[in-house]
Order: C-alpha cells, then sequence, then structure tokens
C-alpha cells in the first residue's frame, strides 16, 4: 500500500534534502516505522525512547488533525500523511 508522507523541512539534513516521500504501510505506526528504518536520525527528532510520536508533532490524515496520533490509525492506499513540527516558545 503506497502511501504519501510530507516531513518538515528540519528533516532534510537527515534525508538527502528531501521532504516528500512515497512509503508503505497499512497503519500510520508501519509508516512511520519504514520511514525511521529509512532514515534512522530523524527516529530521534520524532519518537520518544518506547516508539511513540513525541508531542511536539501533529499529524494531518489527508488534512486532518490525527492529534494524539496513535500508531494504530488504519491508512489506505495514496492516503496523505503530513508530520507538523510545532514551535512553542514565549
Amino acid at each position: 500500500m503506497s502511501v504519501h508522507l510530507e516531513t518538515p523541512t528540519v528533516y532534510r539534513r537527515n534525508t538527502g534534502n528531501e521532504t516528500k516521500f512515497e512509503m508503505e504501510g497499512g497503519t500510520l505506526g508501519e509508516v512511520i516505522d519504514n520511514f525511521v528504518k529509512m532514515f534512522p536520525e530523524t527516529g530521534k527528532l520524532l519518537l520518544d525512547k518506547d516508539g511513540n510520536i513525541l508531542p511536539s508533532f501533529r499529524v494531518l490524515l489527508n488534512g486532518e488533525n490525527l492529534y494524539p496520533a496513535k500508531k494504530e490509525t488504519p491508512i489506505k492506499d495514496d492516503d496523505k500523511v503530513v508530520l507538523m513540527m510545532i514551535v512553542t516558545g514565549g
């Protein structure tokens, strides 16, 4: 199953300057895990020690916010997943 994945530009240094990918997976977790397998350094920025998506990210599935993002969320062929880094501070 092919899924469109878009990542934050901060990942460019770890992904060969790319931010858009075609990934395989039937769940959000499979898509994320496959992405991290391709680019292991991104896992340090995206996942906590238990492999869960950090709360500093929002995940959009076909434009809908999946907060809180659950790795078991089903993904269909040709879906679009966007990872957005949340900027905070004062």
